[in-house]
């Protein structure tokens, strides 16, 4: 038995040993020269600063993406691949049947087929080739796969166009949050009523919760934008009936990942009137799922267009762009703008599934046929049912018959495009053009450096008859449930150079609803644009000039203004009906607690304990209410949490501390009378909960309650978070300060009744349009997803402390200081044998002459490289 043990011990050793050096072998050179085939990108500087973050030069913008794509691979290989696996339904092909389901779904919402119909510009298709060139030439020059690709048995296959459109498919797809919290409140409209659900959902203006909008009344008027809005009546009771089972099966089915889960961001413009160089500063810090390697991937991109241009932010792997950054005029950051984009019909089928029946007729059904490969099992057939609305999801069960309708199976693309010539927009107009073509929806926002800021709804708008009925599932067989058409893209809701000098977008409702298209009907608010509302003014009515340094702070601040506000209600709810509804035993270890409430300040920092009780107690209210809604208590937490209720919840609670709505439906206890006070025995049962849930878990010492305890920034790796022996190396985390509704944003996993985060600002960068500031950035991770690599997690430590790295945005700066520098250099016969390769039958062409282009083409490069080391 000894000598199995050790055998097995020297076994695991060698495994792990040779592990490690294929994770060597399979690192990228950084240093020195690579040669490719391709004349037309010469030759392009791939310089590594002391993060590994990439500053690429060519002499064309398109030459500068092909060396995005070539370092973009060498850095994320797999990252790409798993990201165009998920969008394309492929993830099956190598992890087997266990991701069979999701990729059921995404084959139908049927990104690929969308992708491969589109029409796409010859200047985007240009630069998307570059970025496509870029990969596949650096996947030839890889010694070895990552680490990745040894565990699943797997190659890469070669990049295509099609791959990074998927890409910002997908994207477009998780922005269209609203359409899976239709299932939520139609399922809440049966089991209470739809008043319940309209309440619940989305008439926030009617809470307590202040609206904070992004577009004031006056500013919405001031842009010539205003349209009085009439709210149309409904009775949600009239809708189209969906089987309940139905609804469970296509939220179980994995649909729920695509609700909000607090994606979202933070970006705000201050113009230079309020900074202490005169000149604007845009803060900017996206929330998403925490992840190894991040979502985001650091770049700097310098080429010339008339003039030189550098491009400075954060780009996502797979994409040939930069959706957060800095050039010599302007800087942008983007949010997800939260509008609702996608609607959800129930259609009428007749018995044999073929047709469905629209405006008074019966319709053919189209057919579209996917096939799935499933590693180590056989194919499975799919068969997608579309109207003209689109596809009928989880058709493979009986009763399937919601169709998904999005704007985006509009089969066209000019985003890039508009991209690029946003970042070289040399005024306000130029800009401001490029933003009407932008098809993504984000809230963008953005300074220039003559001292303009500005807000932009960009992306496609539908038209309703009623923006309010779109909250729900809709009849599919009535005309007049139909988008009547878009927004014209000038009349998108956007904002230039308010008189208050500052535009915040964090996810909030974009206006009050008397805005042209309605956009923003059904939207929320949030706390975090309270939050950075009130400091902006808060400097201002000090007198305080705003620096780099102070917006920094800005986006590290861990107050919950949600909390500030509802506490002193808890407080006085419990302190007016203790005696009620607690002994006087239970009465005296929880005063203790809520001496702890009463001396909070409010803030989210790690050492505190107020936030440790205040989110328990959140979390246990919230798993009380809506006992109707279903007995699985995940399925109710998804609900409660993770569908914009959380003002409706709040407001609940300062309700009860009132005296009113004490006996609400959702309330619901068998245990209590009609007359007796439900919601506020569910708040005293939330309470113990809270203190004894606590206490078992940290102890009687409440000081020993600190928030660090109960919340850890977690960062699990993106496909391998439970691999044996290596989750502790490939997995990360740390205590954490804030919460959900804090600006250093760091969301609960309220889903698992877990305190820890699971969503951040996986980025945050700021950015000064005064040419002698600094601006700055820093991701939660690092550049590299190969997990020797010194730069796999080594901007964590800066994240965790609040520290940025600089952008160095000085060509000449950055030679002296880069430490790394690969040049990808043209070779001739590389070139010729790349032709030959994918054109045997093209027509001959002078060998002589070709040849002698070469080497002129090749003697140039050679000029160049001297003058430019």
């Amino acid at each position: 038995m000894g000598k199995g043990l050790k055998f097995f011990s020297y076994g695991l050793s060698l495994v792990i040993f040779c592990t490690f050096v294929y994770i060597y072998l399979s690192s990228p050179v950084y240093n020195g020269y690579v040669t490719h085939s391709h004349l037309k990108y010469g030759a392009v500087y791939v310089r590594r600063d002391e993060y590994g973050i990439p500053t690429i030069k060519g002499n064309k913008l398109r030459d500068a993406i092909f060396g995005l794509g070539y370092a973009q691979c060498q850095d994320r290989q797999w990252h790409m691949d798993f990201s165009r696996r998920f969008a394309q339904g492929r993830l099956s092909e190598i992890f087997g049947n266990k991701t069979l389901d999701m990729d059921i779904q995404q084959r139908e919402f049927g990104l690929l087929s969308i992708v491969k119909s589109m029409k796409i510009d010859e200047e985007t298709r240009e630069h998307l080739q570059a970025f496509t060139d870029g990969v596949n030439e650096c996947n030839i020059n890889k010694k070895a796969r990552s680490l990745e690709y040894l565990i699943t048995r797997s190659e890469f296959q070669e990049w295509t166009i099609e791959d990074s459109v998927s890409i910002l498919m997908q994207i477009q797809l998780f922005l269209a949050q609203d359409f899976p919290a239709e299932l939520i409140r139609e399922k809440i409209a049966k089991k209470y009523t739809s008043d319940v659900s309209v309440s619940s959902g989305i008439h926030w203006e009617q809470g307590h919760i202040p609206l904070e909008t992004i577009m004031t009344e006056e500013d919405v008027k001031k842009m010539g934008l205003f349209e009085n809005y009439n709210a149309s009546s409904f009775n949600q009771q009239q809708a189209p009936k969906v089987a309940e089972d139905y609804i469970d099966k296509i939220l179980q089915s994995g649909l729920s990942e695509y609700l909000d889960h607090q994606r979202g961001s933070n970006t705000w413009a201050i113009h230079g009137n309020h900074t202490n160089t005169g000149k604007p500063i845009v803060a900017n810090d996206p929330h998403l799922f925490n992840q190894m390697p991040s979502f985001w991937y650091q770049v700097q991109l310098i080429y010339q267009n008339e003039r030189n241009i550098t491009i400075s932010g954060s780009s996502t792997p797979g994409i040939p762009g930069i959706f957060s950054g800095i050039t010599d005029y302007l800087a942008w950051g983007v949010t997800a703008l939260s509008n609702d984009i996608a609607d959800l019909y129930s259609e009428k089928l007749n018995d044999k599934n073929t047709q469905y029946f629209f405006d008074g007729k019966w319709r053919d059904l189209k057919y579209r046929n996917e096939t799935i490969k499933i590693k180590g099992y056989p194919e499975y057939k799919l068969t997608v049912k579309e109207t003209h609305h689109g596809p009928i999801l989880s058709s493979q069960y009986k009763d399937s018959n919601l169709a998904l309708c999005w704007v985006n199976r509009i089969h066209s693309l000019n985003s890039l495009t508009s991209m690029y010539r946003f970042y070289e927009a040399t005024n306000l107009q130029q800009a401001l053009e490029q933003l009407q073509d932008l098809q993504v929806n984000f809230g963008l926002s953005f300074a220039t450096n003559d001292n303009h800021i500005g807000f932009f709804a960009t992306g496609i708008i539908p038209l309703r008859n009623n923006p309010e009925k779109s909250a729900f599932i809709q009849d599919g067989t009535d005309r007049n449930n139909d988008w009547i058409g878009y927004l014209p893209k000038s009349q998108n809701p956007h904002l230039i150079d308010p008189e208050r000098g500052f535009i915040v977008a964090a996810n909030n409702k974009i206006s009050p609803n008397s805005a042209k298209g309605f956009a923003s009907v059904n939207m929320h608010p949030t706390a975090r644009a309270q939050r950075i509302r009130e400091m902006i003014e808060q400097y201002i009515k000090e007198g305080k000039k705003i620096s780099v340094e102070d917006v920094k702070k800005m986006q590290y601040d861990a107050v919950d203004v949600y909390a500030r506000q509802v506490a002193p209600y808890v407080i006085n709810l419990y302190e007016k009906q203790k005696q009620q509804f607690q002994s006087v035993n239970e009465t005296q270890k929880i005063d203790q607690m809520i001496i702890h409430l009463k001396n909070w300040t409010f803030s989210y920092e790690k050492e505190l304990v107020g936030g440790t009780i205040f989110s328990t107690f959140y979390l246990k209210v919230g798993e009380k209410l809506f006992n109707k809604y279903s007995s699985d208590k995940k399925q109710r937490n998804e609900a409660v949490f993770y569908y914009h209720m959380e003002p409706f919840i709040m407001n609940q609670i300062i309700q009860w501390s009132e005296g009113k709505d004490q006996s609400s439906a959702w309330c619901d206890d068998s245990c209590c009378s009609e007359h007796q006070q439900k919601c506020v025995k569910l708040f005293f049962q939330a309470i113990k909960d809270t203190y004894n849930y606590l206490q078992r878990r940290l102890g009687q010492n409440i000081f020993e309650w600190q928030w660090q305890k109960v919340h850890e920034k977690q960062i699990p790796h993106i496909s391998f978070k439970s691999l044996p022996y290596f989750s502790s190396i490939l997995n990360k985390s740390y205590p954490a300060s804030g919460n959900k509704r804090t600006v250093g944003a760091q969301a609960e996993n309220f889903k698992e009744s877990d305190l820890n985060s699971i969503f951040s600002a996986n980025m945050r960068a700021v950015y000064s349009l005064d040419r002698n500031d600094k601006s700055f950035y820093v991701i939660d991770t690092g550049i590299s997803e190969s997990v020797l690599s010194t730069h796999y997690s080594d901007q964590l430590k800066l994240y965790q402390q609040g520290e940025y790295v600089e952008i160095k945005r000085d060509l000449n700066k950055l030679k002296e200081n880069n430490k790394d520098m690969l040049l990808l250099i043209y070779d001739p016969k590389l070139g010729k044998k790349s032709k030959e390769q994918k054109s045997n039958d093209a027509p001959k062409q002078d060998t002589n002459s070709q040849t002698e282009t070469s080497h002129k083409q090749n003697k140039k490069q050679k000029s160049e490289i001297k003058t430019d080391m």
